[in-house]
């Protein structure tokens, strides 16, 4: 596990937990991360996999989102599931 961060504004904290800090380059690691950054966020706010789904389908016009939901939902369908 890496701690991303554009800075070394959080380097005495990460290394507290014998982590660095720096950029992920390799772009399928990066949109692991967003990925799952936005799965627990959603999870985060209670959000049921419907509105997700409604929320990534409604965000921008002509956006072709369905990669990213994709992802998002397989790390969304991992968690807890939220109590209705």
């Amino acid at each position: 596990v890496e701690l991303a961060s554009k800075d070394s504004r959080f380097a005495d904290w990460a290394k507290q937990f014998g982590k660095k800090v720096g950029q992920i380059r390799n772009t399928d690691k990066r949109f692991d991360a967003v990925s799952e950054i936005d799965a627990l966020v959603a999870h985060m706010y209670g959000l049921t996999r419907p509105q997700l789904e409604h929320v990534f389908k409604t965000f921008h016009r002509g956006w072709d989102y369905t990669p990213r939901l994709e992802r998002v939902l397989s790390f969304y369908d991992k968690l807890p599931k939220v109590a209705s």
